[in-house]
């Protein structure tokens, strides 16, 4: 996932419904093929998501639409602390094709790094570690990530640890 302070391709999302009772209320960021929003569950008070949402001007590319299908194949068969989650995907009327998937509260380690510079040697395997971690688990599917960055790693309170590492945008990943 790219966070942007672009503003969104579209917002005639805002309010679509999504998944299993999930409303899209907020642009997160655009990447190379559409945009990432956020939606709050319309059951459960508090539970957020993710809805990576295809760019309308690709729906007639046969070629990207079987990318877009393939990320969501490739993240469903991982299962991973280390890496991001798969709720399901499916399409809106209008041919866009969606992934839902947990919106997870942190930053990216990228901006991390930028915010601290030199981080300490213990934060630094801890981090590490659990990037490798998830992409043995990847990698034992197998799939190759093949856009592995600072940027598609998020950084977050999860799982007991202060610094969770979750591996995300599997956009340009291999079998």
């Amino acid at each position: 996932m790219v966070t942007s302070h672009q503003p969104p391709r579209s917002n005639d999302l805002f309010g679509r419904k999504v998944g299993a009772g999930y409303r899209i209320d907020s642009h997160i960021g655009d990447g190379g093929m559409g945009a990432v929003y956020g939606a709050s569950s319309t059951l459960i008070s508090g539970h957020r998501a993710a809805v990576k949402v295809m760019a309308a001007e690709f729906t007639n590319n046969g070629d990207l639409i079987q990318r877009f299908l393939e990320e969501a194949k490739l993240s469903a068969s991982i299962d991973d602390p280390n890496v991001i989650d798969f709720w399901g995907a499916d399409t809106f009327e209008d041919g866009r094709l969606y992934i839902l998937m947990p919106l997870i509260a942190g930053r990216s380690l990228e901006s991390l790094c930028r915010e601290m510079g030199p981080m300490p040697i213990e934060l630094t395997a801890s981090i590490l570690l659990q990037i490798c971690s998830g992409l043995d688990a990847v990698h034992a599917i197998p799939i190759v990530h093949r856009d592995m960055n600072t940027s598609n790693v998020l950084i977050s309170q999860r799982r007991g640890l202060r610094d969770h590492a979750t591996i995300l945008d599997f956009g340009i990943a291999k079998l």
